[in-house]
């Protein structure tokens, strides 16, 4: 028997490797991705919790405003339910703003983003003196939020 008949082996064998190379690779791409994605969702958490500690008025607008660069929005549909419920908010204070084509609001509770982007978002809550909505918070992607008074 002669070195020729083991090629066959080498072959299998750098092709396993090979393939446990590129596994590795695409786990540690994926790991990471994850992690940006983990990351934006804690900063827009933060970013809403920051702009409910700094209320302005309607007369002031420039004061209060929290903004977050940079987010990673996976595409798919956003509700204002997730900060109610952290923040013990009714639903209806809650408002989302887009000034981004790819980011729809389909009404003020619910976003659609249509593809996964980076994007900055503004954050600003306002003091009404509403019985419901003692304060109302904007969530706005892509532009400062219009204040509505």
């Amino acid at each position: 028997m002669g070195r020729g008949y083991f090629w066959p082996f080498r072959l299998l064998v750098a092709a396993i490797f090979g393939l446990t190379v590129l596994v590795i690779i695409i786990s540690a791409i994926h790991y990471f991705a994850s992690q940006e994605l983990k990351a934006s969702e804690q900063r827009l958490m933060e970013g809403f919790a920051s702009a409910l500690a700094s209320p302005t008025t309607p007369d002031k607008p420039e004061y209060g405003l929290v903004v977050r660069k940079e987010l990673k929005l996976v595409s798919g549909i956003y509700s204002v339910k997730p900060f109610a419920r952290m923040y013990n908010m009714p639903e209806e204070c809650i408002r989302f703003q887009s000034h981004r084509s790819i980011f729809k609001v389909i009404d003020e509770k619910t976003l659609k983003a249509e593809r996964t982007d980076k994007i900055d978002v503004f954050f600003q809550c306002v003091l009404e003196d509403l019985e419901e909505c003692p304060i109302v918070c904007y969530i706005s992607i892509g532009g400062k939020p219009e204040i509505s008074s």
